[in-house]
């Protein structure tokens, strides 16, 4: 596995292009309630507190990338909807139906999306927030930095 190091401050230019500005706190029309408090003040988790958060269960854990980087390895229980069809199949999931079993998030649930880098989970965190998922969450660093936090990952 190839790790991609983003070097824009975390949240900083990535944030900014995610609808996050550089202290990391959400603007526009994308601010989230104050109902829904973040974990950090920005679109990221950290890969210990998504650890946390998937543990605790309840959250909807969304793969961005291509179904053969899901096949190489992914996090356990995972629903897997590449980002350029994320738009299309969030609300209703037929995508690889032996992976995805046709789950898709509830509005009000906290969606954990990941990638390999960051990147792709950053920018469906965007997508998803447009689309009224406000508890959506991208993983920062993406899988490689999962695994290297002990994030547990499948074949």
């Amino acid at each position: 596995m190839r790790a991609i190091v983003v070097c824009l401050a975390s949240a900083g230019l990535w944030g900014v292009l995610a609808g996050c500005d550089e202290a990391g706190a959400r603007v526009g029309r994308e601010a989230a309630p104050a109902a829904i408090p973040p974990p950090s003040r920005n679109c990221f988790l950290s890969p210990q507190e998504a650890a946390k958060r998937i543990a605790a269960g309840g959250a909807f854990v969304l793969d961005v990338r291509e179904k053969d980087e899901y096949d190489a390895a992914h996090i356990p229980g995972a629903a897997l909807i590449p980002l350029g069809q994320l738009e299309a199949k969030i609300a209703a999931n037929d995508l690889f139906p032996q992976i995805n079993r046709g789950r898709t998030p509830r509005k009000d649930q906290t969606i954990i999306v990941y990638c390999a880098s960051g990147i792709r989970a950053l920018r469906a965190v965007r997508t998803l927030r447009k689309m009224g998922y406000l508890d959506a969450w991208a993983i920062e660093g993406g899988l490689a930095d999962c695994a290297a936090a002990g994030l547990p990952a499948e074949k």
